[in-house]
């Protein structure tokens, strides 16, 4: 998993996106999509990555513009949270209690608990901040009764499932909506043949809790991957229908590879399936939601509607994928598992690749043509960025806890793909700070400006 990922795995997942930028010098030399080692630089700035959000609590009884009565109110609320958890949730009687504000008690606990595990990390690296002590609950049976708020809270659901990228967003309506379909989505067929492959008739082995919890992960990964394939034929679509009105042509090398990311998706989503079989689950669950591939009409040519969704298909999001299943993969033991994930992170690393090198050709020609593109697609790149943010952040929530170890590293969550929502979006982060937004600017694309503007769209 990504839980305390170590600094190691953090840059060499970071270096391994940068390189696809084709601006490897930004971050070193080093990095490869096949896991080679890189030598980053270390002078990351601590505000550059997004801390997970800090317990708010709200009431009469203190004032929110007075500190020390804000910090004496928490700890009287997690004090009076820790002892309802114990009373509920006595080794004599384990059976849950129907009460609301138990549940908001396990979300508050569960909160500090986070705030805990990462300040406590923080000290680890050696940086500046952090908690003393732990958060009252902890040492107090938090282990055994965190598995019961993690049910109520519903913790031990999908984890980090943002793969596959979404639809690009509009400039002024975001994602533009079909009428919904009802409609399943089946891989049972080829992901139990894959599985069996892969896994052998055994299939993989985990515990109750951690098998739950990898099933609806990588059920999730199932869907957005190969949801993901009607992106990329969209994006095939828009070339072919560039080349009739503009002239524009790909090489022969770039058109055939777009043209066979469609079914590397759907691939995926077999694969993400059989992953769910060999844990005994079933690859069957409703298709992603239908959403209209955008063809931008308010862009003043065809070739700026293509470069606002190479920007946000290719560019942006599966760069992102890349930093994210990278980390993982590094993270992950070798075993049939770890190599199923390695080709879907070869593909991915391809599909990044593939925007970053046919980014150039569109811009030139389409300069040339319009001296304000670049600024025009600063302006959509808020929206992009907007959405990027809103998707990663959905699909990577902050669980106060892993549901089967507070906080600490897990074998087993490693083994099978499970990651820590708060490491993965600092890694997120990270990877739009220190390699997206270089890459762009280097483009001449005012990113950095989109980036800090991003709330205005």
């Amino acid at each position: 998993m990504m839980a305390r990922m170590n600094t190691e795995t953090f840059e060499r997942a970071l270096a391994a996106a940068a390189r696809l930028t084709c601006c490897a010098a930004l971050l070193g030399a080093g990095g490869s999509c096949r896991g080679g080692h890189s030598d980053a630089p270390d002078d990351v700035s601590e505000h550059s990555v997004k801390p997970p959000p800090a317990v708010v609590v709200e009431s009469s009884a203190a004032d929110p513009n007075n500190a020390e009565q804000l910090a004496a109110y928490r700890t009287s609320r997690l004090d009076a949270c820790a002892a309802m958890i114990d009373q509920e949730f006595a080794p004599s009687d384990m059976k849950r209690g129907e009460n609301p504000e138990l549940a908001d008690c396990c979300a508050l606990v569960g909160e500090a608990q986070q705030v805990y595990w990462e300040d406590r990390r923080k000290r680890e690296e050696g940086i500046k901040g952090g908690l003393d002590e732990p958060v009252p609950g902890y040492a107090e049976g938090w282990m055994m009764r965190g598995y019961h708020c993690c049910q109520i809270n519903a913790w031990d659901g999908p984890e980090c499932t943002p793969w596959g990228p979404p639809t690009p967003p509009s400039l002024e309506r975001g994602h533009e909506q079909r009428s919904p379909r009802a409609s399943v989505l089946d891989l049972r067929v080829a992901a139990s043949e894959q599985a069996r492959l892969r896994f052998g008739p055994a299939g993989l082995r985990a515990s109750p809790a951690l098998a739950r919890r990898a099933r609806a992960t990588w059920l999730g990964r199932m869907i957005n991957e190969h949801g993901s394939a009607e992106v990329f034929e969209g994006l095939a679509a828009q070339f072919d229908a560039l080349e009739r009105s503009e002239g524009f042509r790909l090489d022969a090398r770039a058109r055939g590879r777009l043209q066979g990311f469609a079914a590397e998706e759907r691939r995926h989503g077999a694969l993400c399936g059989a992953v769910v079989e060999g844990l005994g689950g079933r690859a069957r669950a409703p298709a992603k939601a239908d959403e209209s591939f955008p063809a931008h009409p308010d862009a003043r040519t065809p070739i700026e509607a293509a470069l606002r969704n190479v920007l946000s298909i290719a560019c942006v999001a599966e760069t992102v994928a890349v930093a994210l299943i990278g980390a993982e993969r590094l993270t992950m033991p070798e075993g049939p598992l770890r190599g199923l994930l390695t080709e879907i992170y070869a593909d991915e690393c391809g599909h990044a690749n593939w925007g970053w090198r046919v980014l150039p050709d569109l811009l030139a020609r389409g300069s040339a043509e319009d001296p304000q593109l670049r600024a025009r697609l600063g302006v959509y790149l808020r929206r992009a960025f907007a959405e990027l943010e809103h998707h990663e952040l959905a699909h990577l929530p902050v669980r106060a806890t892993s549901c089967a170890g507070v906080g600490e590293p897990s074998t087993g969550e490693a083994a099978l793909g499970l990651c820590e929502g708060s490491e993965a979006r600092r890694l997120f982060y990270a990877t739009v700070e220190r390699v997206i937004l270089p890459a762009l600017e280097h483009h001449g694309l005012p990113a950095r400006a989109a980036w800090r503007e991003r709330a205005l769209a």
